[in-house]
């Protein structure tokens, strides 16, 4: 059973909320994503943490997509760009 410190959990929380994945937090804090779902099992303040940030981080994800297609849809250059 693996423990990580408090720098760690801040590491992959972070990450968590940018990225919306378990893996991104668990490799940004040199983990698996195992250890931290056991470290979630003995810390339910790192739990709630953990799922308000993916939850964050999916819809973070989700909106720079949107952006992304918006932008591609709506600049005729980057078509131009695209279909070279």
């Amino acid at each position: 059973m693996n423990r990580i410190n408090a720098d760690q959990k801040e590491t992959a929380i972070e990450t968590i909320r940018i990225h919306g994945t378990m893996k991104a937090g668990a490799e940004a804090a040199g983990v698996n994503v195992r250890t931290l779902n056991e470290e979630m099992r003995r810390s339910a303040i790192f739990k709630k943490r953990v799922l308000e940030a993916r939850e964050e981080g999916k819809k973070n994800v989700a909106d720079n997509a949107i952006d992304r297609i918006k932008e591609y849809a709506f600049n005729p250059r980057l078509k131009l760009i695209g279909m070279s």
